[in-house]
């Protein structure tokens, strides 16, 4: 390498080696990782990793850019079982989508999204919420099954870096819907219901 650098500066280049370390990992596995909130730093510097959420680097195609990316998280994260009916939902709500005139790449992106969280143990999800600053009504602490809708809204805006309050109020009620529900919303919480 050397050598090959001195012959590109007699030509009047600016070359200079660099040593670096080659890591065994793909850029897919990486993402898949840092999605998951697991340790990267084998693979990453910590600016690496911070520039890398910072600027949404692999989140700028929009919702159709995302789905397969987040179909890959949900196949880690979810149980065989749970991820057939993640499946399901996300092709329901894009049929709804389709019949209510709704965008139908984010309402399939909803559908791989409402439960991202939904197999973390109940501790797990506590923590997550403590950890996050999330303080549970005395209603919502009586129904553990909804907490996964919480925890994956907040997933959705921290570590995907999601904006869309379309995206993220969908996947935070999907489970218990509410007053005055946007159409996206009664989408997913019926094809959740149904998918």
């Amino acid at each position: 390498m050397e050598e090959k650098a001195e012959e590109f500066k007699l030509l009047g280049g600016d070359v200079r080696v660099v040593p670096i370390k080659v890591q065994p990992a793909s850029s897919t596995k990486i993402r898949m990782m840092l999605f998951q909130n697991l340790d990267v730093s084998e693979y990453l510097d910590n600016a690496v990793e911070e520039y890398i959420f910072g600027n949404k680097v692999y989140l700028n195609g929009g919702a159709k850019a995302m789905i397969e990316e987040v179909r890959q998280i949900d196949k880690l994260k979810l149980t065989e079982t749970r991820f057939f009916h993640t499946e399901c939902v996300a092709k329901q709500a894009r049929l709804l989508a389709k019949q209510y005139g709704a965008d139908k790449d984010v309402a399939c992106l909803c559908g791989y999204l409402h439960d991202i969280m939904k197999c973390l143990p109940k501790q797990e999800l506590l923590h997550y919420f403590n950890r996050n600053g999330i303080l549970l009504s005395d209603i919502e602490k009586k129904i553990p099954a909804t907490w996964h809708a919480i925890a994956g809204a907040l997933y959705c805006e921290q570590k995907l870096g999601i904006e869309n309050k379309e995206i993220i109020d969908a996947v935070r009620y999907h489970t218990t819907g509410r007053k005055d529900m946007t159409l996206m919303e009664k989408i997913v919480f019926i094809a959740d219901a149904t998918g």
